[in-house]
């Protein structure tokens, strides 16, 4: 289990890279635009700035910017408010990466070589789950976080993330209570 544990934490690691990438780029991108001395005349010369690709509009307008549904962007309904289309498409991506890992089915062995009960199974992974999505649940926690000033996204962005991430933590523990009752619920009516 631990090897799909690791393999939880490449997803955040790789936005957070992403993140600090773009950041860098958009540092370096407008240090370079701003002025540069002309060689001849001393004279501050503004670079030439070039206009963003067509790629880049077309994924700033339908999926970055917008709200997932058709309408103003990060409006409450009653006590929720919906994430935009990328925060959704990446929490989605976290979810079901933790379903997979919930569901996937290796050949566990346990004590002796017996097979372990699918049951069994399902809430030591769910357990183990739950706990490895806390690093990530606190990481995205703080307000004035390093992350925010080294990716350059929103607070809100973070701040979905977090609320997110906090909800499949509980849901896994769920699963793990149930799961475990489950299992004893199986082996205290198997002995009567």
């Amino acid at each position: 289990m631990t090897i799909f544990s690791y393999y939880l934490y490449i997803f955040p690691a790789l936005l957070l890279a992403a993140g600090i990438i773009r950041s860098l780029y958009y540092s370096v991108r407008n240090a370079r635009m701003n002025y540069a001395i002309d060689s001849e005349s001393q004279d501050p010369v503004a670079w030439r700035t070039y206009p963003p690709s067509a790629l880049s509009n077309w994924f700033k307008r339908t999926i970055q910017y917008p709200a997932l549904f058709r309408g103003r962007h990060r409006t409450p309904i009653g006590w929720y408010t919906f994430p935009t289309r990328i925060e959704t498409i990446l929490v989605a991506t976290y979810w079901l990466l933790n379903i997979i890992f919930l569901v996937v089915s290796r050949n566990q062995k346990g004590l002796g070589g017996k097979n372990i009960d699918s049951v069994k199974l399902i809430g030591d992974r769910a357990g183990t789950l739950a706990l490895w999505n806390l690093p990530v649940f606190f990481l995205l926690a703080g307000r004035n976080d390093f992350l925010v000033w080294l990716t350059g996204w929103s607070y809100s962005m973070f701040h979905v993330f977090h609320k997110w991430i906090a909800r499949c933590a509980v849901l896994m523990a769920v699963v793990h209570s149930l799961a475990y009752a489950i299992y004893m619920y199986q082996g205290w009516y198997s002995q009567s």
